[in-house]
């Protein structure tokens, strides 16, 4: 990477080094945004995992996947700058350059569901992650991993796209040719909820890289318009899940402001 550092550019040190945990925790107020994350084991440079981020974007939960299983990481985005992000991203992946973009082992990928499986394959401490397949929450667990983009984040961005649209927060039923009622926003919301009272995690008995994939979905549906009254084992599940300690590291590394900046807030009325 060339040296495109500016004073207070978080991305790169001044030589366009990425910085160690150890600097950047002893650069005490700096608030760098690149981390070599600690993996257990001894890795090749080859293993280090490059997590192209934007702030409060699905690349975060590559950022909490590395800590989770121990894999070495650097987190490469413009601090408070998503335009910024976005286009350093557009310099390593301009046909595609969507968040996450990981590059690993020399190879550039997308999709956070196939990362987050790919990464939990490469690293010992992967399995720790997943249920054995011999086991019957595996089936639950394969299920929410691919759920949580599948059939989740595609309605739910449907209907924030339609409630930006018309301005009218109200959560609508989903009709098919204005007639036929098909799987909405809300019944995502009832799925999950229905689930999660019934299970300590997505993944079954034990946290899993499907929790991992299923906090942003449950952050999205916290940020549309349902009534909190129809999900409160889902907001007490994420409760639990991001009490976890690589979760706060995680959040500290990939949203060093937090993200209040970047909530919606409702227009007042005239």
């Amino acid at each position: 990477m060339t040296d495109q550092s500016t004073p207070g550019d978080p991305t790169t040190s001044r030589s366009g080094m990425a910085l160690s945990r150890r600097g950047v925790l002893g650069a005490a107020g700096l608030g760098a945004a690149v981390l070599a994350g600690g993996g257990a084991q001894a890795a090749r440079p080859l293993d280090k995992v490059t997590i192209y981020h934007v702030e409060g974007r699905r690349s975060q939960r590559i950022i909490w996947l590395c800590e989770e299983i121990g894999a070495p990481y650097e987190v490469m985005f413009k601090r408070g700058d998503i335009m910024g992000s976005i286009n350093m991203i557009k310099a390593i992946n301009p046909t595609m350059p969507l968040a996450p973009t990981v590059v690993f082992r020399g190879k550039t990928m997308i999709e956070s569901g196939g990362i987050v499986e790919y990464l939990m394959s490469q690293f010992p401490g992967g399995d720790k992650l997943a249920p054995a397949k011999t086991s019957p929450d595996y089936a639950d667990y394969l299920m929410w991993m691919h759920f949580a983009e599948g059939s989740a984040a595609c309605r739910l961005g449907a209907e924030a796209t339609r409630i930006m649209a018309s301005g009218d927060r109200t959560i609508k039923p989903t009709l098919m040719g204005g007639v036929y009622k098909i799987v909405g926003a809300q019944d995502i919301v009832d799925y999950l909820e229905t689930y999660i009272a019934a299970h300590p995690y997505f993944g079954g008995n034990t946290f899993s890289g499907a929790d991992v994939m299923m906090d942003f979905v449950a952050t999205y549906i916290a940020a549309l318009p349902f009534d909190p009254a129809t999900y409160p084992k889902l907001k007490a599940w994420q409760q639990k899940v991001q009490a976890r300690p690589a979760y706060q590291r995680a959040f500290k590394v990939g949203a060093p402001d937090g993200l209040e900046k970047y909530k919606s807030k409702p227009k007042k009325a005239m």
